[in-house]
């Protein structure tokens, strides 16, 4: 069927018919849910996207609806509403690995501004999903990207430990991330100094 309608449904002629209808569709279950789908994929920055997907959250608050506001304010630029209802779409997930790939979605939304709370969102996402390896590259490389917080070789040091024993538990979980893992954990390892001062056991 979208093979057969791509050529209706551009984003052109979808925000124009979102437009024209929405009024008259607007507590129409059958309406809003397949038309807030295509919108989230070809006008995710349109206003009409919010107002289509606030009318389906209104009716029907799911973990769907939620998805695709976070969505619309992550490309509008609103960092801070997109978190808000990725938040809200990991609360009203109905099942852990669900709650686990959005979690994982905000930690990676806020690994360059808010590492702290990055690393809160991906270690929810271990706890919903604590087979998933990548997880674990990416805390890693999280704590990797952290060198800052480190004033002297010694909290440095244990920054680099850190890293390593992060990156090795993700072939643990999922084996086939051996070569990645191990190559992290060496290069991190590696990067350890010591001196009569400093010594990391």
């Amino acid at each position: 069927i979208d093979l057969l309608m791509k050529d209706f449904l551009t984003k052109e002629n979808m925000v124009s018919y979102a437009q024209k209808k929405l009024d008259t569709n607007s507590t129409d279950m059958s309406w809003l849910e397949p038309v807030a789908r295509v919108l989230s994929d070809k006008c995710k920055n349109q206003p009409i996207f919010e107002k289509v997907a606030s009318k389906l959250d209104q009716i029907n608050p799911s973990s769907i609806s939620a998805y695709y506001l976070a969505n619309y304010y992550l490309n509008t630029g609103n960092q801070d509403k997109a978190i808000e209802w990725f938040s809200k779409s990991a609360e009203l997930a109905p099942t852990k690995l669900e709650k686990a790939t959005t979690y994982y979605s905000i930690a990676s939304i806020l690994s360059n501004s808010d590492k702290a709370t990055s690393q809160k969102m991906v270690l929810n996402a271990l706890e919903n999903n604590p087979s998933n390896g990548r997880y674990y590259i990416f805390l890693a490389n999280l704590y990797a990207n952290s060198e800052e917080c480190g004033t002297n070789a010694i909290e440095k040091n244990a920054i680099y430990k850190l890293v390593s024993i992060t990156a090795l538990k993700a072939m643990d979980v999922e084996p086939r991330l051996k070569p990645t893992a191990e190559a992290m954990s060496s290069d991190y390892l590696n990067k350890i100094s010591f001196d009569k001062k400093s010594k990391v056991k």
